[in-house]
């Protein structure tokens, strides 16, 4: 759903899934990505209300460069609890040719756990992390 103009009108839309039985929501696109203080101040309402345990994602809509995806996903994931962070770039193959990363910051970019992505490109800083094991969709946590 689009994020809303407002902190409050956020938290309205979050009581609402909420009370509809919902147990996670992606939010993305409309007011989010254009100013710190108000990602916040969005983020911090909805947690009030829905509590740590509600997954919450959120998708950027291409507005940030590589380097913004790299610093505030550590507060978006670390303060804030999110479960996914999707297109926070605003051209990926412009910043992957033109800003080499290694493993390491493209697993805090996706994830925010080292070691959650596996190299693709060869580079000579990076460690190798070995691949996920594999899962099937009748796994389930708890």
């Amino acid at each position: 759903m689009l994020f809303p103009d407002t902190p409050a009108d956020a938290t309205q839309l979050a009581e609402q899934r909420l009370a509809d039985g919902f147990t996670a929501v992606k939010f993305g696109w409309g007011t989010f990505g254009y100013d710190e203080a108000h990602d916040r101040s969005m983020l911090r309402s909805i947690r009030s209300v829905v509590g740590d345990a509600f997954g919450l994602m959120v998708d950027v809509g291409r507005r940030w460069t590589a380097e913004q995806a790299i610093e505030r996903a550590a507060w978006l994931f670390g303060e804030f609890g999110i479960l996914w962070l999707e297109e926070p770039f605003t051209d990926i193959l412009f910043h992957l040719l033109c800003l080499p990363l290694d493993a390491d910051q493209a697993s805090r970019i996706t994830t925010h756990r080292p070691g959650a992505v596996r190299r693709r490109f060869p580079s000579q800083d990076a460690p190798a992390y070995p691949a996920p094991a594999p899962r099937s969709l009748h796994d389930r946590d708890g």
